[in-house]
């Protein structure tokens, strides 16, 4: 049995959550790791379940000294109160989530292996069996593109890496 190492659309969403109640960013990187995320929050690194609810995210970053306030009960609209990079992140995470189907329709088998935020670029890691492509977006400049995902999914296609064939049962 093979270990996943993929940000799930659903723990994403959870975090969008967490992130959209804050009036700044928490979560600096995202690392997948089997089952697990490791979540880095400025000196602060968790080792959180992958199907962690937006509660049991506040809860784990409390306990490590964090302060957080409340998740957003609601999944939308997602909007926050902080800066525009804040807005344009929680934003991102949320599109991760609501256009993961996308991403997988027009690119097969194509994960979210990692996320980072360096200043005011975000590198999304997208990974499709042992092949992996960086995707960059900028937090700060102009109006969100929507659908981010989606041309995530296009680059993946046009850099030439080719997802690995599924495997085919009882040939």
């Amino acid at each position: 049995m093979t270990r996943m190492h993929a940000i799930t659309p659903a723990f994403l969403l959870e975090l969008a959550s967490v992130e959209r109640s804050q009036t700044s960013r928490v979560t600096h990187r995202l690392q997948a790791d089997g089952e697990t995320i490791r979540i880095g929050c400025g000196d602060v690194t968790l080792v959180v379940p992958n199907r962690a609810t937006r509660y049991e995210l506040v809860t784990l970053m409390r306990a490590a000294g964090l302060q957080v306030a409340r998740p957003a009960e609601t999944d939308y609209p997602p909007k926050t109160a902080g800066p525009p990079a804040h807005q344009r992140w929680c934003q991102l995470l949320h599109d991760m989530h609501c256009y993961s189907r996308e991403l997988n329709f027009i690119a097969p088998g194509l994960t979210y292996s990692s996320v980072e935020v360096d200043g005011p670029e975000v590198r999304v890691v997208l990974a499709c069996g042992p092949r992996t492509l960086t995707h960059t977006v900028n937090l700060e400049r102009g109006e969100p593109r929507a659908a981010v995902p989606v041309d995530m999914a296009y680059a993946y296609l046009r850099s030439g890496i080719r997802a690995p064939l599924p495997a085919r049962h009882g040939v």
